[in-house]
């Protein structure tokens, strides 16, 4: 392989490379062994002000899949104690009160959520429901408005005509 530049070019074909000063500089040349340099063969052009964008963002992109690691570790650990100490609340729940009684007061505890979740979607559908009407409304209102305009507009019509028979 030619160094750090990629060439295109079939790699079987034996290429021999001289490289640039330079690593963002123009690329490599390469020709196929025996081949003058000046001959045509592919040139690889490197840009030298993206590499070093690509590097800033590759790093920005590590940090910040530290960072959410971290956070999702922190979660972790969280969850596990959240999950031990209810564990410890429900056997002691069960000592205490035996398992039918719990299993009661879940099924209690459960329908209130079903029915918590319930008012709440009935509570968004009648704001959805109250928006559409105001729509409606205002639709309504301007169909209203351009009639009035348009009986207006005719009123006006009929003054002038009025009007200008006066002045004959």
């Amino acid at each position: 392989m030619c160094g750090p530049a990629l060439v295109l070019a079939d790699p079987k074909a034996g290429f021999r490379c001289t490289p640039v000063a330079s690593a963002f500089a123009v690329a490599e040349s390469c020709a196929p062994e025996g081949q003058d340099e000046d001959s045509e063969c592919p040139k690889v052009l490197r840009s030298s002000s993206a590499v070093p964008e690509l590097l800033e963002e590759m790093n920005q992109s590590a940090e910040l899949t530290n960072k959410l690691e971290l956070h999702a570790s922190q979660a972790e650990i969280r969850y596990r104690q959240c999950l031990a100490r209810w564990s410890r609340l429900h056997r002691n729940l069960l000592e205490e009160h035996g398992a039918q009684s719990v299993d009661r007061a879940r099924r209690y505890f459960e329908a209130e959520e079903a029915l918590k979740a319930a008012a709440e979607r009935i509570q968004n559908t009648s704001h959805q429901i109250s928006a559409a009407g105001q729509d409606a409304k205002a639709a309504a209102g301007v169909k209203a408005n351009e009639e009035m305009a348009a009986q207006g507009k005719l009123e006006h019509e009929v003054a002038l005509v009025c009007f200008s028979k006066a002045l004959r």
